[in-house]
């Protein structure tokens, strides 16, 4: 959720799906935000053949509407690149 930019790494958890998925067949990744990376994020979850693990939602305005995405999941993942000059890992 937010903004889909270089620091926020998603790229890694892309890298690491299909492993989850191995693991835990039903896992899904719901991605609210949109962002300089979108377009490069959306090939690369194609290209890994992550289409039925992935929906990507956009940018949600209603903050509502977010919730009822957000209270759907198990889980959230912080994503952030490791930077230690970086202030995203810790918002």
């Amino acid at each position: 959720m937010g903004v889909l930019g270089e620091q926020q790494g998603i790229d890694l958890l892309l890298a690491a799906t299909p492993l989850i998925v191995k693991q835990i067949p039903q896992f899904k990744i719901l991605i609210i935000g949109s962002g300089p990376l979108e377009g490069k994020i959306k090939k690369q979850a194609f290209k890994l053949g992550l289409g039925r693990v992935i929906k990507f939602f956009g940018y949600i305005e209603d903050n509502l509407e977010v919730k009822k995405i957000i209270a759907t999941s198990a889980a959230s993942i912080a994503l952030y690149r490791p930077d230690p000059y970086g202030f995203t890992q810790f918002t």
